[in-house]
């Protein structure tokens, strides 16, 4: 029977996601106090309390996401982004600036939030990668910096940009 190869595309995202929305998740059991939510139903607003969560699994949730992301941090500061599960197949190594600044906030929250000193060095060499490779003036006006999507990095046919999200 073959064996079908399964190439994980772009996890970060999602990882950086349930960061966002589990931090989001504890800050509503960390006010102690029911938080209602509205919905809309024929016209009518609806207030229900959010079913309870087990909190200390959501910590755990948590940690183990933000572990993932330290460990994704590479010794240079970029994150892997793509992995196969077949270890004989190294994906195309094309990077994504703006997920790498989403992914630096991601563990900047969780560090905030736990005080963990391997986020925060991940978040050091993330952050050295960031400003050594694509943070540099605007054309023209030498007194204001923007991240740049490198073509060369990105391994993109498109040229160079400073993308909005990346600048907000």
């Amino acid at each position: 029977m073959a064996v079908k190869r399964v190439t994980l595309r772009h996890p970060m995202p999602l990882i950086c996601l349930l960061i966002l929305l589990s931090a989001g998740g504890l800050l509503l059991f960390h006010l102690q106090r029911p938080i209602a939510s509205t919905v809309a139903r024929e016209g009518k607003a609806i207030h229900e309390n959010p079913p309870a969560v087990d909190v200390e699994k959501l910590h755990k949730a948590i940690t183990l996401a933000a572990n993932y992301l330290v460990r994704a941090c590479k010794p240079d500061g970029k994150f892997v982004y793509r992995i196969n599960l077949d270890p004989e197949i190294t994906p195309v190594e094309r990077y994504n600036v703006l997920r790498h600044a989403g992914t630096m906030y991601a563990l900047a929250m969780y560090y905030e939030w736990s005080s963990d000193g391997k986020a925060l060095e991940a978040l050091v060499r993330a952050s050295r990668f960031l400003q050594n490779c694509c943070v540099a003036p605007v054309p023209g006006k030498k007194d204001l910096l923007t991240v740049w999507s490198d073509p060369e990095l990105t391994l993109s046919n498109k040229p160079l940009q400073a993308k909005l999200g990346g600048t907000a």
